[in-house]
C-alpha cells in the first residue's frame, strides 16, 4: 500500500455509517472533516486540500483577524514591551484594522493585506508608516504560525510601498561653532552642546539627574531616558536597548557648559521658590518639570533661525554629532558606543553618507606603500 503524501488526504467509512475525510497538515498533525455521503466527505477534503494550498489552515478555530491582533497584543507583548513599543504596535494594528479586521484568520490572504496597504496609501499614510504597519503584522502573523492557527504567514507575500529614504540633515563644524556662540547665556545652550558633543538622544539627555552627570572626571552616565505615555504624560523609564545604557565623556567646553547651566539653574529655583519641583533633573523648566518635546523643538527652531542656519530637527543633532566623528576617521564601533546603537550594522547604516569620505582617505593611507622607505639613521 503506498503512503499518502502530507496534504494528499483520505476518505473513509465510519462506524456510524457516515463518511469521515482525513488531512494531514505539513507539521504532522491531522484535520477531519465527517459528511453524510462519500461525495460530500470528498467535497469537504478538497476544500480544506484547497485551503490548506492558499496557506490557510482548514481547521483552525474560527476568530477574525482583530480579535487575533488584539489577543497578541495582550497576551504576547502587553507584559514584554515597553509601553512605548506596545502603544506603537497598537497603533498600526489600529491602522490596519478597518481594512482586513473582519476576515476570518484562517482566511486572510496576501491580496487582502495588499489592498490595506493600497487603502492606507490611498488615504494620505506615508510609505513609511505603511511599512511599519507591514512590520507589525509580519511579527504577529509569523506568531499565529507558530500556535498553529495558520499554515503559512500571507504578510510574507504582500509588498508594502518602499519609502524613500531621506538625507540626513546636519550642521558642519562652522555652524555647530555659530549655534553655540549664538544660544551662549541662554537657559537651553547647555542642552544644545551636549546633544552636539555626545550624540546622546533628546529623551535621554531631558532624564538626565545631576547624579547621573561628573562634571570632575567628565562624564555622564546614561541610565533611564523620559517619553510621554499615552494617560500617565512624562515618565522616566528605560533607556532604548540595553546597550543605551552607557557612559559618555565629555569635551572641556561641554563640562563648562554645564557648570555655566548648574548655576544657572540654581538662580531659577531661587526665583520659583516653594513654586519649584526638584527632581534633580539636569534640563527642565523654569520649576523644575520634565521637558516636553515640543517646546524643545519649538526653542531649537528659534534658535537656529536668530543664528542664520537652516531649520532642522533636535535629532538631527544627534546624527551631527556622529557624522562629524565619522567624518574625522572616529572607529564606527566608537561611534556606536557613543550613540548607544545596538548594533554597529545600524551604525554603518544610518550614516552610509559618510562612507565615501572614508574611502578617500583609506586610499591615502594605501598610497603610502608606494613611498620609497625612510633611511634609518
Amino acid at each position: 500500500m503506498v503512503k499518502r503524501s502530507n496534504g494528499e488526504g483520505s476518505v473513509y467509512r465510519v462506524g456510524s455509517g457516515k463518511w469521515r475525510a482525513c488531512l494531514t497538515m505539513p507539521n504532522g498533525k491531522r484535520r477531519y472533516f465527517t459528511a453524510d455521503t462519500k461525495t460530500e466527505a470528498f467535497r469537504r477534503l478538497q476544500t480544506a486540500r484547497s485551503t490548506l494550498e492558499a496557506g490557510m489552515d482548514p481547521g483552525a478555530p474560527k476568530q477574525s483577524v482583530s480579535a487575533y491582533l488584539r489577543t497578541w497584543l495582550a497576551d504576547d507583548k502587553g507584559q514584554t514591551v515597553r509601553a512605548t513599543t506596545w502603544e506603537h504596535y497598537e497603533l498600526q494594528v489600529r491602522r490596519a484594522e478597518p481594512y482586513i479586521g473582519a476576515y476570518p484568520l484562517n482566511q486572510l490572504t496576501a491580496s487582502h493585506i495588499q489592498h490595506c496597504y493600497a487603502e492606507l496609501g490611498r488615504n494620505g499614510l506615508s510609505a513609511r508608516s505603511i511599512e511599519m504597519v507591514h512590520a507589525v503584522l509580519r511579527m504577529a502573523l509569523r506568531q499565529a504560525v507558530k500556535r498553529g492557527l495558520i499554515v503559512r504567514s500571507p504578510v510574507e507575500l504582500a509588498s508594502p510601498p518602499r519609502p524613500q529614504r531621506g538625507e540626513i540633515q546636519t550642521l558642519d563644524a562652522d555652524q555647530v561653532h555659530r549655534l553655540f556662540e549664538s544660544t551662549s547665556g541662554m537657559r537651553l545652550h547647555a542642552l544644545w552642546v551636549l546633544l552636539l558633543t555626545t550624540g546622546l538622544r533628546v529623551g535621554e539627555a531631558c532624564a538626565l539627574r545631576w547624579t547621573d552627570v561628573d562634571l570632575e572626571s567628565g562624564a555622564v552616565h546614561v541610565r533611564r531616558t523620559i517619553h510621554r505615555q499615552r494617560g500617565q504624560g512624562l515618565v522616566l523609564g528605560q533607556p532604548k536597548t540595553s546597550r543605551s545604557r552607557r557612559t559618555v565623556l565629555l569635551p572641556r567646553g561641554t563640562i563648562t557648559a554645564l557648570h555655566e547651566h548648574q548655576a544657572y539653574q540654581g538662580r531659577e529655583r531661587l526665583v520659583a521658590g516653594s513654586l519649584y519641583q526638584d527632581g534633580d533633573l539636569v534640563f527642565c523648566t523654569a520649576t523644575g518639570t520634565p521637558l516636553e518635546a515640543s517646546t524643545i523643538g519649538k526653542m531649537l527652531h528659534r534658535h537656529l533661525r536668530a543664528a542664520g542656519l537652516p531649520q532642522l530637527r533636535v535629532h538631527d543633532l544627534r546624527h551631527t554629532a556622529a557624522t562629524y566623528l565619522l567624518s574625522l576617521g572616529t572607529h564606527p564601533n566608537i561611534v556606536q558606543n557613543m550613540l548607544g546603537h545596538s548594533t554597529i550594522t545600524l551604525t554603518l547604516n544610518t550614516y552610509s553618507h559618510v562612507t565615501p569620505a572614508l574611502h578617500v582617505e583609506a586610499t591615502r593611507h594605501m598610497e603610502r606603500l608606494f613611498e620609497p622607505p625612510r633611511s634609518k639613521k
